[in-house]
């Protein structure tokens, strides 16, 4: 038997787990020191959302009044009650899915009049209504070619010229059944628009920003119409739609949601892709964006912050561990979705949104992530560092990368970001699709706008790789040149240069951003890359550090330097020291010793005692005395010099756990298959020979010389400082610290393979 069906408003009752804040935020440092038991306040925990509840049978309405016309979709089912009447829709073609008319998915017991079954969902699409009973139809529809219709905002089709559609969800009334005990129904109204109607009318819209369950993933990829797929998107109808318009019904109306599980047709390739390379200017036009942490507890956001030193702060690391460790942190396209995003609140596992007026609470996800950061760096300079040490290989964190860095560089009105930043970022992140990688580059680096990228991008990785590496070094961004790379990486024919096609991995940069503006732009011509630098010279002699303690490679390398006679003067000695343990101005901590003025202010006697050592060390490598005892001879006077030139000295800022001793292999560490290498480098004008220390690849070099890119520099590097190694016109090593030794300039053009 069949039973009518029709849509009727009605009140919705709101659930007890909506979190309304009564006394919002205007700072972290408010919630510091708040006095209340937690940062988030409970007193209104239990607030009032919207959630659908059945309708009491005194509200419904006779099947005359209601004229709504419906279209079935679901199993077929049959009943014995004369009073009812059974509903067909015919068949027809929607938007290119078939909606056949199957009647209605329910069983009906005569004896106790019990309905089982299917939530059903209803779906608006213009003046179209069509009704699922069955959620793999629903992932079905929304995934293939969906609900299709001319943008309703102009009218016109969605081609290439002006994209895909922008697709949102929002909350209908509901429809139940007549004179029946009812069932939770859903109905939902679908927007097509294109972005730039939905830009240049400020259409508002709430862009969800989550990771994939494994099952939607699985779905996506293999193309499964899987149940737990099609749970995922009727969870995303069913709980969250009906919380964001509780929540954002007063700030929006309609409450329209973009969630990638119905807005993007996944099994839609053509269309899938155009949207990828859309993210950043969809995410950029919606005025929220809602951030699903679904591994992460509210309880995360309520507690106060520890006391430092107290009982209650390794449980206070956990919950920051938690918060950090989440799903959402290691994803790729969700940290190009909130580098994009305007503002970002908090949607927790239980469903709780986090949001409300105050200026900290308005962006919401923002303020907890800073301040979050701020407990840890809290953590790090005050407690004792074996507590530390041992909470973090209890529990270690991933690394997090410069979030609120990336979202601000992204809101200037001029590209400031680098291939190489770009690349970190990016590394340090997952993704599915490797080419998929370099659509999201595109992106942060602002190069292009999204109808520029070429049809297939992300397909052939290599590619996509050198296209979006030549649009850099066209913009003058040297960065695709200086990124240290896999050494096994293979080669690209014409374009040996290239790095990351292949592989990537997090500090193949390690040189942070952009300070000082090369004084030469890169010549690109056709499929030829020839650089306009400086020749310093080559390399007269090569010493290759060995990975060991840091003493030990100090002493190495002062056993170099002094291999020429003329290093073991006080202030030609200091100067190579300065080229090769070089500290940024960013990492320079006040009174830190860096040229021989300032060792002499600090040591009036500070020349004598340092020719001293020096002079014990060449001694002690001449002695006759067996191996050993040279050896320890050398380790006792490096350890002198190293406390008389204060090598030890921690760096300012955040990276104040290194000094000077131990920054030396710090990138190389970073990236295998390179090494630290110091060298004698004979300069072409004045023929002297000045020390020089780079990242080198791990193999043997013929004919290696040393180029500086006159003007450029990084946070990370020395004013002036950078430059390339290059042995037969490829790019063997980066110089970041090869401040000039001498007044020479010997300009050249250098053609690279």
């Amino acid at each position: 038997m069949g039973f009518v069906r029709y849509l009727e408003s009605r009140p919705r009752k709101l659930p007890n787990d909506c979190y309304e804040p009564y006394e919002p935020y205007d700072s972290y440092e408010s919630y510091e020191s708040s006095d209340e038991e937690s940062c988030l306040p409970t007193e209104n925990w239990s607030g009032e959302g919207a959630r659908l509840f059945p309708y009491p049978p005194s509200q419904l309405i006779p099947q005359s009044q209601s004229s709504t016309s419906t279209q079935q979709v679901g199993n077929q089912g049959t009943g014995s009650r004369e009073d009812a009447t059974q509903i067909h829709g015919s068949a027809n073609h929607l938007g290119g899915f078939e909606c056949r008319p199957k009647g209605i998915n329910h069983q009906f017991d005569s004896r106790s009049r019990n309905v089982v079954d299917e939530p059903l969902v209803i779906v608006h699409i213009g003046s179209e209504e069509l009704e699922f009973s069955n959620r793999v139809d629903l992932l079905q529809y929304f995934w293939g070619h969906g609900p299709e219709s001319n943008c309703m905002v102009c009218g016109e089709p969605f081609d290439d010229q002006k994209g895909p559609p922008l697709r949102t969800v929002s909350l209908e009334e509901v429809g139940i059944f007549r004179g029946l005990p009812t069932t939770v129904t859903h109905a939902i109204r679908v927007y097509n628009r294109h972005l730039c109607c939905v830009e240049k009318f400020a259409v508002n819209f709430l862009a969800v920003s989550h990771v994939w369950d494994s099952s939607i993933a699985k779905a996506h990829c293999e193309r499964l119409e899987l149940q737990e797929a099609a749970a995922c998107l009727y969870e995303v109808i069913s709980r969250m739609l009906p919380s964001a318009t509780a929540k954002f019904s007063h700030l929006y109306k309609p409450v329209e949601l973009w969630h990638d599980y119905f807005s993007i047709p996944q099994w839609n390739y053509n269309v899938q892709q155009r949207l990828l390379v859309s993210l950043p200017d969809i995410f950029g036009i919606a005025p929220m964006c809602i951030v699903h942490l679904d591994d992460v507890s509210s309880s995360c956001f309520r507690r106060k912050v520890a006391d430092l030193g107290s009982p209650a702060q390794a449980q206070r690391f956990e919950e920051l561990a938690t918060f950090f460790r989440a799903r959402w942190f290691q994803r790729m396209w969700v940290s190009l979705e909130y580098a994009k995003c305007n503002r970002a609140c908090i949607y927790t596992m239980e469903g709780d949104i986090i949001h409300g007026d105050g200026q900290f609470l308005q962006d919401s996800f923002s303020s907890y992530l800073e301040g979050f950061q701020q407990e840890i760096r809290s953590m790090i300079s005050s407690v004792d560092g074996y507590i530390f040490q041992s909470l973090f290989k209890r529990l270690p964190m991933p690394v997090i990368g410069l979030f609120a860095d990336m979202r601000r560089n992204l809101k200037t009105p001029q590209p400031i970001l680098s291939f190489g930043e770009a690349i970190d970022f990016i590394a340090a992140r997952e993704c599915r699709d490797y080419g998929d990688r370099f659509v999201a580059m595109c992106g942060f680096l602002r190069l292009v706008s999204h109808a520029e990228i070429p049809s297939g991008f992300s397909k052939n990785p290599t590619n996509a790789c050198l296209w979006l590496a030549r649009r850099s070094l066209e913009h003058g961004d040297y960065s695709p040149l200086l990124v240290l790379g896999d050494r096994y990486e293979q080669e690209v024919a014409g374009a040996n240069w290239l790095i990351g096609h292949r592989n990537m991995s997090f500090g193949m940069w390690g040189l942070g951003s952009l300070t000082s503006q090369p004084e030469r732009q890169i010549i690109v011509q056709d499929d030829r890359i020839s650089l306009d630098v400086d020749y310093i010279g080559s390399l007269d002699s090569l010493y290759r550090i060995p990975r060991t303690d840091d003493t030990t490679i100090f002493s190495q390398i002062v056993s170099f330097i002094l291999s020429d006679p003329l290093y073991r003067s006080a202030a030609l000695f200091v100067a190579a020291l300065g080229r090769i343990y070089a500290v940024p101005p960013v990492l320079h901590s006040p009174g830190m010793p860096l040229e021989l003025v300032d060792y002499i202010r600090i040591q009036p006697d500070f020349v004598e005692r340092l020719e001293m050592l020096l002079d014990e060390y060449v001694l002690a490598r001449s002695n006759n005395q067996s191996v050993i005892f040279q050896s320890a001879q050398c380790q006792r006077i490096s350890v002198a010099l190293i406390v008389l030139l204060r090598l030890s000295q921690p760096f300012h800022g955040s990276l104040r756990s290194y000094s000077r001793l131990t920054q030396l292999p710090l990138h190389t560490r970073l990236s295998p298959g390179y090494e630290d290498a110091v060298a004698f480098v004979r300069c072409c004008g004045c023929n002297q020979r000045f020390p020089y220390c780079f990242s080198l690849l791990g193999r043997k070099l013929r004919d290696p010389k040393l180029y500086r890119i006159p003007g450029l520099a990084y946070t990370l590097s020395s004013p002036n400082g950078i430059g390339l190694v290059i042995s037969e016109k490829r790019i063997v090593g980066r110089m970041v610290s090869g401040s000039p030794a001498c007044s020479c300039r010997t300009r050249e053009v250098v053609e690279l393979k």
